[in-house]
């Protein structure tokens, strides 16, 4: 499995007027990237229950050609400060994401993440990290299993 990040802090707001004169470089290479991948994990906090409009941003975007994603697995890892573990931002992803051209896998969630993250930004719980690892390994194997 091989697994790229990519940024997404370049990608504007959506905007039709943008897509019409042709969309920035930043969304191409998002859709590219997608276009490429076999599955797509998308990493989203939680604000006031439901993801926040980065992620919808992203959703926004990728939709403008469905054929971007048709057939993509797709999914979400939800990190949330109170002990819901994002579940208000991962229903509200899995309304929406049936009615787009992907296919969506089952999301997770952590709650609690003052607690979860070192002053370093990275998970400091081996239990944290054992339950993505095995979340991820399972996308994985449910990519390579519908190709």
């Amino acid at each position: 499995m091989t697994l790229t990040l990519h940024d997404v802090s370049g990608v504007p707001l959506y905007n039709g007027a943008d897509e019409e004169a042709g969309p920035p470089a930043t969304v191409s290479a998002l859709h590219q990237a997608v276009r490429t991948a076999d599955g797509l994990v998308m990493f989203s906090p939680e604000y006031s229950s439901s993801p926040p409009t980065v992620t919808e941003n992203m959703i926004d975007w990728l939709s403008r050609d469905p054929s971007t994603w048709e057939s993509t697995e797709f999914n979400m890892v939800a990190m949330a400060p109170g002990g819901r573990a994002g579940l208000g931002a991962r229903k509200h992803f899995e309304a929406i994401m049936p009615r787009q051209a992907s296919r969506l896998f089952p999301t997770i969630g952590f709650g609690n993440c003052s607690e979860l993250f070192g002053d370093d930004g990275e998970v400091n719980g081996r239990t944290t990290l054992d339950e993505l690892a095995d979340f991820v390994a399972c996308f994985a194997e449910h990519c390579a299993s519908t190709d």
